[in-house]
């Protein structure tokens, strides 16, 4: 739990310090990204894609994917979020 949040407390300290844009885009977003999105509360929207199971490399990886979806609805931020993940979405063929 601390990398997670020790991670996203520092990614958002550098998010804040990004040019003003109309855009964040994250080809690949994880949970401390996001997290770390909502710290940095930015007024722009945010698009991203989700490639892989809440639980890779993380068998927490469920709550710290719950934690930051309820802190950026909590920064009110303006999301765009697609998963790849086949068990996520059915219509991907196999």
């Amino acid at each position: 739990m601390t990398s997670f949040l020790d991670g996203a407390v520092t990614l958002a300290e550098d998010l804040t310090r990004v040019e003003k844009a109309e855009l964040w885009m994250w080809p690949s977003i994880y949970a401390p990204q996001l997290y770390a999105c909502a710290l940095a509360n930015p007024s722009v929207a945010l698009s991203g894609c989700i490639h892989t199971e809440p639980t890779f490399m993380a068998p927490n990886g469920r709550m710290w994917w719950r934690y930051a979806f309820l802190k950026a609805r909590e920064a009110g931020l303006m999301l765009n979020i697609g998963a790849t993940c086949r068990r996520w979405n059915r219509n991907i063929p196999r």
